[in-house]
């Protein structure tokens, strides 16, 4: 109909326009009442053809709001591009899940974790999906400062030169829970656990994301580095 607006039709066309029928579907979780994961997985169920979505983008579209917005901005800062070892973001948004993990664990206690990984990153989104602090843009960026400042850039890529998920969601979190350490306190600490063979074991392990697991690492970090548990 060439752009015209609805009065510009004529009487044929506006019949045509008046008699089409939209169809939808609305999805309500009957359930528990109180969260919305279930449209996470429909969403994830229909994402078959084409190029199959990752994870962060169908979080894109069920979790929007300033969390979201916060997140992706703090996926532009340098120190962190620097601690990733990435200088553009990337295009799937898998960084932007990376520091939605720093938060799940520092805004939450590790030890109501329960894996899979996936199911509880969406548990944290949907939390935290209307919330927007600056005091939490404040103590992402300083702990990427301090980091850089104490151990350089890529420290996380042990212990085969790529970047360790597992290392990077548990010593960042354990150094923004404990801001009173220093830069030469940082350094000393995290080289201790680096040569820590359960340490190693555990961020090595096939599935580090198996709750057993993680809850020992977050507990052997925070303790490395003095944060109360």
């Amino acid at each position: 109909m060439g752009g015209r607006k609805y009065d510009d039709l004529s009487d044929d066309d506006k019949s045509i326009v008046d008699d089409y029928v939209i169809r939808s579907i609305i999805i309500r979780q009957i359930k528990p009442d109180n969260e919305h994961a279930s449209m996470f997985y429909i969403f994830e169920r229909l994402n078959t053809g084409g190029v199959v979505l990752t994870s962060m983008e169908i979080r894109r579209a069920v979790f929007a709001g300033p969390f979201l917005k916060m997140l992706e901005e703090l996926n532009k800062n340098y120190n962190w591009q620097k601690i990733i070892g990435k200088k553009q973001e990337d295009k799937r948004f898998r960084d932007v899940e990376w520091i939605l993990r720093f938060f799940a664990f520092y805004l939450t206690d590790f030890k109501k974790y329960k894996d899979p990984l996936k199911t509880y990153l969406n548990s944290i989104m949907e939390q935290f999906q209307y919330q927007y602090k600056d005091d939490w843009k404040k103590i992402f960026i300083e702990t990427c400062d301090k980091i850089v400042k104490a151990l350089g850039e890529k420290p996380f890529h042990i212990p085969r030169g790529r970047l360790n998920l597992a290392v990077l969601d548990s010593v960042m979190v354990s150094i923004a829970k404990n801001p009173t350490l220093s830069i030469e306190e940082i350094a000393k600490l995290y080289n201790e656990l680096k040569n820590d063979e359960h340490y190693i074991d555990l961020i090595t392990a096939r599935d580090t994301s198996k709750t057993k697991l993680l809850k020992d690492r977050f507990q052997l970090t925070f303790l490395k580095f003095g944060v109360q548990m």
